[in-house]
């Protein structure tokens, strides 16, 4: 045992707490977004385009 809870243990509190599925849902976009804007950023200055 490692002492750590499993995540599907603490899953539902954390959604809740989140503002439900929709809300989980959409920080998942932004953060993605975000991902896909600095990827973009950072091969534009690989082919200083910027």
């Amino acid at each position: 045992m490692t002492g750590f809870e499993k995540w599907g243990d603490l899953r539902d509190e954390a959604v809740a707490e989140a503002g439900g599925e929709e809300a989980v849902a959409e920080a998942g976009k932004r953060v993605q977004e975000y991902i896909d804007d600095h990827r973009l950023a950072e091969r534009q200055r690989t082919l200083d385009l910027t």
